[in-house]
């Protein structure tokens, strides 16, 4: 894996969250919750050992809260390589979901080419497949497979729930195109289907959670909104799901969502393949961040940094609006006060410019930027959202 691609995708990232991923329990971050500019570097620590800080203020295992600035900051942890165990693709041995090879596509970004292993619903030996020596299985009933993915589950869904609980990476999707309503079991959780124009399909679609691992990389750019006919064919219901994406028509109905079950996690969708979905090159890549980040370690903390204590100034705040934006975004600001912004690659889209009153975004692509504010008494950032 190009760890270093990922560190420096995540360092402009990670500053950007208000939601916390800190729920799954393969991976903790130990640290105060805030600070105040004035607090002198602490050194970080998380388990299990022997991953990577990545944020604003981080240099190595610490953080500066002068560095990083006044705001809401997400510090990233990585654990390369966490993900042990044979790697799996499942399918029907009619052929490919859709007539074509889309997700072995997706299965070679986020894992590599020959490093994973092709499997079918009639010809798989369960109990070999989910056994100790198996870390990830990526299993997909899309189109008219969806019965051969609700048979197999209906018949070893007991073994496939032990092997999760003991540490397995699970990923189960289908985008039906016949049958019902699919037992994805895990306590109840039910992929909820019927033909178009009954209320299950999505056409437009946007990332829910972003503090989402998949938002980090490694495969960059990524959109938070995304669209396709249809980009969805079933609607997630169930207990304890961390809600991922949404139709974005219909906010409460969930089409991609995941768990924590016992030592293991679960992700569940109703995605079709992304060769359906755009913008193209920002789908495939966030579809393939799901995987890698489902198979290894990601987890985030969030840390407030506040004011400089006693500076009577610092009462005053740095504002954008509107936030998220289509066509500009417009600025309140300390006086004396400098404005810089970001991509999520890095990429600086306006350099310094002191006293700006507003920015044309019409023109650049949806997704989540980084904005600096710089002024003689502090330096803070926001997360701006275009959409």
């Amino acid at each position: 894996m190009n760890f270093a691609k990922t560190l420096s995708s995540v360092f402009l990232l990670a500053s950007f969250g208000t939601t916390s991923f800190n729920g799954f329990s393969q991976c903790e971050i130990t640290s105060a919750d805030s600070y105040l500019l004035t607090d002198s570097p602490v050194t970080l620590t998380a388990t299990p050992e022997g991953g990577i800080f990545a944020g604003l203020g981080i240099i190595g295992d610490t953080f500066d809260p002068a560095a990083a600035g006044e705001g809401v900051h997400t510090i990233t942890y990585i654990v390369p390589e966490s993900g042990t165990g044979n790697i799996y693709y499942m399918q029907s041995n009619m052929g490919d979901p859709w007539g074509l090879p889309t997700n072995q596509e997706l299965m070679d970004i986020a894992f590599g080419t020959d490093t994973w292993n092709l499997t079918h619903y009639e010809t798989a030996d369960a109990a070999t497949l989910f056994s100790a020596e198996t870390g990830f299985v990526h299993m997909d009933g899309g189109s008219l497979q969806a019965s051969e993915l609700a048979d197999f589950l209906s018949t070893n869904l007991e073994l496939i729930e032990n092997w999760v609980f003991e540490g397995g990476r699970l990923f189960i999707n289908s985008a039906p195109n016949e049958g019902g309503d699919i037992n994805f079991g895990f306590d109840g959780t039910i992929l909820n289907y019927e033909p178009p124009g009954e209320g299950t399909h999505a056409t437009n679609v946007e990332i829910s959670d972003l503090g989402h691992p998949s938002i980090f990389g490694p495969n960059l750019p990524i959109s938070i909104e995304m669209s396709g006919t249809y980009y969805s064919h079933g609607i997630l219901t169930g207990s304890d799901l961390n809600k991922i994406a949404i139709n974005a028509d219909s906010p409460d109905k969930i089409i991609l969502a995941e768990k924590n079950w016992g030592a293991g996690r679960v992700m569940f969708g109703g995605l079709v393949s992304h060769n359906f979905q755009i913008p193209v090159v920002q789908v495939k890549n966030w579809r393939a961040n799901l995987l890698f980040g489902l198979y290894h370690d990601y987890c985030t903390k969030e840390i407030t940094v506040d004011g400089y204590a006693n500076i009577e100034a610092q009462e005053l705040k740095n504002n954008m609006y509107p936030n998220p934006a289509k066509q500009e975004v417009k600025f309140q600001l300390v006086s004396n006060t400098s404005v810089e912004i970001y991509s999520i690659t890095g990429q600086q889209l306006l350099p310094p410019t002191l006293n700006l009153k507003s920015f044309d975004v019409s023109s650049i692509e949806t997704g989540i930027y980084l904005v600096v504010f710089t002024n003689e008494n502090s330096k803070t950032t926001q997360r701006l959202v275009v959409r």
